[in-house]
């Protein structure tokens, strides 16, 4: 879900999809089981994997930064690192280091197979960064988290998984967000989803069969933009929702920490917790600081760390 400089003009019509697929506060429910799964008691790390919402993207404070030179991946926290601290104060023990391996622009496919556009986005600016990730690896995202979890089996938990956004990017764009056009190609997208994502999924957990794994689902930060779009994350929440409990992972309910969270702004939540509506921008399907911090409450809410 990442369209740093040339998506400033496309961005309307990579909303759709990125709304849709790319979702997942304290107020949210989880869904989903881990059966007879026990985490770790003290584990030693957490690792973040997925797309932009892992990474913590804002596009306006992205381009911002790389104007003026000052870009640091620390300086976008996202729901990875207010969800370490509440995992620490949840379990009352030490707050584990942060492993984050996140993309923007991270498909299924690209998580698997390797060629992440992020690095190579920022690249293309006139300054110099020695770390364009949150934490660099080379090839495969999918492969840096089975390696690294294989290397430290029984440390690592929770696993937080969000990537299937921009699967669904090339369909909203030649659709220009007409709904029939998405419904119509929707089906065999959301098989190759599947499939994509029951690859990772299972492959995480054979790196480490005890980790609590949670994986996000979707809200809609079209609901506004595009009237009837709800149907579609939903459809793709239950998808992913069955993925998940196939391999003893649980769903952080990210369409009820959003799109069914309560605000004080009278257009609604997703005026408050997303950047659709932010004054004197283009419309950003992503999360506000608010949304962050309500994505990393619905990821405590879903971890068996919180009961």
């Amino acid at each position: 879900m990442f369209r740093a400089n040339r998506t400033l003009a496309s961005c309307s019509a990579a909303v759709l999809m990125l709304a849709m697929l790319l979702v997942d506060g304290t107020a949210a429910g989880a869904t989903g089981h881990s059966g007879s799964l026990v985490p770790p008691r003290s584990p030693q790390y957490t690792l973040a994997l997925g797309d932009s919402l892992a990474f913590g993207y804002q596009r306006d404070r992205l381009m911002q930064d790389l104007v003026t030179g000052e870009y640091s991946p620390d300086d976008y926290p996202g729901y990875v690192v207010p969800l370490s601290q509440m995992v620490k104060t949840a379990s009352r023990r030490h707050r584990p280091v942060v492993v984050n391996y996140s993309c923007p622009g991270e498909t299924t496919a690209s998580m698997i197979s390797g060629g992440c556009p992020f690095p190579d986005a920022v690249a293309q600016t006139p300054y110099g960064y020695e770390r364009v990730l949150h934490d660099d690896y080379a090839g495969a995202q999918l492969d840096a988290a089975a390696a690294f979890l294989a290397s430290h089996r029984g440390k690592v938990s929770p696993i937080t998984v969000s990537v299937g956004a921009n699967d669904l990017l090339g369909l909203v764009s030649s659709c220009s967000n007409q709904l029939p056009c998405v419904w119509a190609g929707l089906d065999p997208l959301l098989s190759q989803l599947s499939t994509n994502l029951t690859t990772v999924l299972r492959r995480l957990r054979a790196a480490d069969p005890r980790a609590e794994i949670l994986v996000l689902s979707l809200y809609n930060p079209l609901a506004l933009a595009v009237p009837g779009s709800d149907p579609i994350p939903l459809i793709a929440n239950a998808m992913i929702e069955r993925i998940a409990r196939s391999v003893r992972a649980t769903v952080a309910d990210g369409y009820a920490a959003i799109n069914l969270a309560s605000t004080t702004n009278p257009a609604g939540p997703v005026c408050e917790f997303t950047l659709m509506c932010a004054a004197g921008t283009q419309p950003d399907i992503h999360p506000s600081d608010a949304g962050y911090l309500r994505l990393a409450g619905a990821f405590l809410a879903a971890s068996r760390r919180s009961r």
